[in-house]
């Protein structure tokens, strides 16, 4: 049989043949997704890994951005904001009466290490207290609102006390909510400390005042205010004796 024939006939001698008889070629398949229940339940668990991965990565970073946001929107707001925003009880101590001794108050003759310490013969002595009040002022306001009030009359200066606490050497200031100072009869002193507490959301109960002279403890006390008694130039043994009295 010549070519030809072979050719009309439609016989080949390839592999698509068989006995003699051509088999049409196969067609390539193409599978084509089908979006329903069976494509997500075969992708369903890769879903749910993804979802919580984003889930705990923006859980983890929004408090980061807050932070940065009320850095930047906010640099020089006190560290103290932060410390005592939620606290609950508060602390006050009388600035001459526990922290500082007002004889050592000369402008220009001593420095505010020596006053706040109360400590001037002793340079070494008064920066031990100096850190000793950093240490301890820094424990107690992560757990109360720390105050400084004062209420001697020849020292009603607010503005002084400021500038001896937020001084370079002492940096103490970041840790109190406020220094309030003031002149006048012992009705204004329960006024203010009443306006200091009702100011800051506090309750009378939750309010501790910290004090060494017997005549502003018993005047506190009549007056039905907390009162934790402490030594002249506050020491590290009543500090202690703070920590166990108010919880």
């Amino acid at each position: 049989m010549s070519e030809v024939k072979k050719r009309r006939s439609g016989g080949t001698t390839g592999a698509n043949t068989e006995s003699g008889i051509a088999k049409p070629s196969a067609k390539p398949t193409r599978t084509v997704p089908i979006y329903g229940i069976h494509y997500f339940y075969s992708r369903g668990w890769a879903f749910v890994f993804l979802a919580v991965a984003v889930a705990v990565a923006v859980c983890a970073a929004v408090p980061s951005l807050r932070g940065a946001i009320n850095f930047f929107t906010n640099p020089n707001e006190p560290e103290r904001t932060l410390m005592n925003k939620e606290r609950q009880t508060a602390l006050a101590f009388y600035f001459w009466d526990t922290i500082a001794d007002w004889s050592t108050d000369h402008v220009g003759k001593h420095s505010a290490v020596e006053i706040i310490s109360g400590e001037i013969y002793d340079r070494t002595v008064a920066q031990e207290r100096i850190q000793m009040f950093q240490r301890e002022f820094a424990k107690l306001s992560q757990k109360h609102k720390l105050f400084i009030v004062e209420n001697y009359n020849h020292y009603e200066n607010t503005k002084r006390y400021n500038q001896l606490l937020e001084n370079v050497d002492v940096d103490l200031m970041k840790y109190f909510v406020s220094v309030t100072a003031w002149k006048g009869t012992l009705t204004t002193h329960l006024e203010k400390i009443n306006k200091i507490i009702t100011d800051n959301n506090l309750e009378k109960a939750n309010f501790y005042l910290i004090a060494h002279l017997l005549p502003t403890i018993n005047f506190l006390k009549k007056n039905d205010f907390n009162v934790i008694e402490v030594n002249h130039l506050i020491k590290s043994l009543d500090f202690e004796k703070i920590e166990r009295i108010v919880k």
